[in-house]
């Protein structure tokens, strides 16, 4: 189904950079594979180019319950940090009374919408399910996962999600 995966690290500094804290891309196609770890958002988007066809927060477990305790924090965690980074496009009355009701929404956002909308959370088995779903009913060639959303799930549980999805999920889509 895919010959090809992507998968990004795309937390990274608010300062050019590459090594730790900086962002990272590797490519994993039958001719081999390739990292990168280009030194801004926008070298990585032009490096990646069209690749970013779905983007999807992804995390690989035991069962669905396991993963949800492990994520459900950072997931909040993320969207607490961005409905406190954005800033509205004004100062004008209209556009702040725009912007609140933007902020309440990111705030608003739980783990079960995110689940529902754009996550693939669960036991191997469910992440196969899920993705060949979305594949079905969005028709997309590529799929770049997000593991780590909102920094808090642990580096360890984070690889440990990236081994399961490389080892039980990737070859059921090659």
């Amino acid at each position: 189904m895919f010959d090809t995966f992507v998968v990004v690290d795309w937390s990274a500094a608010t300062v050019p950079r590459t090594g730790r804290d900086s962002i990272w891309v590797c490519w994993h196609a039958p001719s081999g594979e390739r990292l990168a770890n280009p030194p801004t958002r926008h070298a990585a988007k032009k490096l990646l180019g069209d690749w970013l066809a779905a983007a999807l927060m992804v995390f690989v477990g035991r069962d669905r319950a396991q993963v949800r305790a492990t994520i459900e924090a950072s997931l909040r965690n993320y969207f607490d940090a961005v409905s406190e980074i954005i800033e509205p496009e004004s100062l004008a009355m209209a556009h702040q009374a725009e912007f609140q009701k933007v902020r309440a929404r990111l705030r608003g956002i739980d783990y079960g919408t995110v689940d529902s909308i754009m996550g693939i959370f669960g036991e191997p088995e469910y992440c196969i399910d899920r993705i060949s779903q979305l594949k079905e009913q969005f028709q997309f060639s590529r799929l770049v996962c997000w593991f780590e959303i909102g920094g808090i799930s642990g580096h360890q549980n984070v690889l440990d999600s990236m081994r399961q999805f490389a080892e039980r999920v990737m070859p059921k889509f090659r």
